[in-house]
């Protein structure tokens, strides 16, 4: 059912080549999109979709309880199919008790976040939620079953739905509506596509009662208790700022940071996680393998610093002047955001890539813990600047140089996990030899 060869040779490599050819197509698709999008949408209404696109964020990356991260722990494959539909019932009961929040409370929610229009849109946002979670189990599943061409391909068809509506929509004069829809949209269309291949691939359905789950669940729990926080504190750092930057500033003021953070964001940052989807199963087969996971982390560290550099050097003199000439010169204000952002997008390109190793070993506090630490800093200098009546300028500055510190401080941290793994692992087979 499942490939679980020890990889040759070369392997490594080109699994990251598949991964990140395919986002990187992806990604062409999407910021070829940009150029039109920020012709037909004006600053006000990128500044609403950020909003949504927020919320839908932020619930979606942990609605599963992240039971998805287990699904390539188990050494059984019928074991891991369970981990999965675990994960998918998670999803299922959390999404409905999200539509009872929306039900009820939907025009306050939307006060409160100051975008009243949006009342109506976050019915949209239980079912996304379900579908995203049933996308991350999903993309778990076949990256157990090293189905890699198929998780390429799925971040270009993605892509490729979500701009076409979006732009379509726009010509029409559907003003925000037109991005929410088309976001939407690509959310089912990238799932039905990893469900179709895991079918092809013959990933054999293994019954599953509720007890099976309930086992499961607390088998696996420090997933939800403390991957999901983290996965929550992680992707608010990112998204509560749009939130903030609209309620201190302004929507239109958050139309530029929202397009500075998604054309500087999304392009690195998915590369980055197509590395950390091989770079996390090779340390899970080291690890049930007894193998060292220091020389595979300074591996990964290395080869990531090694792209960071250069990008992010060159972004730092040229967006401005990008900006202004890829998507109109109204945009040029985004580019300067951009500049300031590029410390800060530069650490996380290369804490990120190897954060999943605090999955492999369990560890999922010390991931919380500075999860929380990031976000704490993205509202602590909110805060100071709102107090201050500071810039948004002063915000960016204090925001990424602090948050480039943070993520500098957790790469130590996972280093020294895996050196004390290592001993570990090295004393206990010391210890069995004698």
């Amino acid at each position: 059912m499942f490939k679980t060869k020890t990889p040759k040779p070369g392997r490594l490599l080109k699994s990251v080549l598949t991964l990140a050819g395919g986002t990187a197509a992806g990604q062409v698709v999407t910021l070829g999109a940009y150029p039109v999008l920020t012709r037909i949408y004006s600053p006000e209404e990128m500044g609403i979709f950020a909003v949504f696109f927020a919320l839908v964020s932020i619930l979606g990356i942990a609605v599963s309880g992240r039971y998805e991260l287990a699904v390539l722990l188990p050494e059984s494959d019928d074991y891991a199919v369970k981990v999965a539909k675990t994960g998918v019932r998670v999803a299922a009961a959390i999404s409905i008790l999200l539509f009872g929040v929306v039900l009820v409370a939907s025009s306050p929610i939307a006060g409160v976040l100051g975008e009243r229009q949006l009342a109506g849109w976050l019915f949209l946002i239980p079912p996304i939620a379900f579908l995203t979670g049933l996308f991350n189990v999903l993309n778990f599943l076949n990256n157990r079953a090293e189905l890699y061409p198929a998780l390429a391909r799925v971040q270009l068809s993605r892509s490729f739905v979500v701009a076409t509506c979006q732009v379509l929509l726009g010509l029409a004069h559907a003003g925000p509506a037109g991005l929410i829809v088309g976001q939407a949209v690509g959310v089912p269309v990238a799932t039905l596509h990893l469900a179709r291949s895991a079918s092809k691939a013959k990933i054999r359905d293994v019954e599953t009662t509720w007890r099976d789950s309930i086992e499961i669940a607390r088998r696996y729990r420090q997933f939800p208790l403390y991957s999901a926080p983290a996965a929550l504190a992680n992707t608010g750092s990112v998204h509560i700022t749009n939130i903030l930057v609209g309620s201190i500033f302004s929507t239109v003021t958050l139309g530029f940071f929202s397009l500075a953070q998604r054309a500087l964001g999304l392009p690195t940052m998915l590369v980055v996680q197509a590395i950390s989807q091989v770079f996390l199963r090779e340390a899970t087969r080291r690890r049930h393998s007894s193998e060292p996971l220091t020389p595979l982390f300074d591996q990964f560290a290395k080869r990531l610093g090694l792209l960071a550099v250069p990008l992010f050097v060159a972004l730092f003199f040229i967006s401005p002047s990008l900006f202004g000439f890829v998507f109109g010169s109204e945009w040029r204000v985004a580019g300067e955001y951009c500049q300031l952002l590029v410390p800060l997008f530069a650490a996380r390109f290369v804490a990120n890539g190897l954060a999943t190793v605090t999955a492999v070993l369990e560890r999922q506090i010390v991931a919380l813990s500075w999860q929380v630490a990031i976000l704490l800093i993205a509202v602590s200098c909110a805060a100071a600047v709102a107090y201050a009546q500071g810039s948004i300028e002063l915000f960016l500055v204090l925001f990424s140089i602090s948050g480039a510190v943070a993520q500098f401080s957790l790469l130590v941290t996972l280093r020294k996990l895996c050196v004390s793994h290592d001993g570990d692992t090295q004393m206990k087979d010391s210890n069995a030899t004698e």
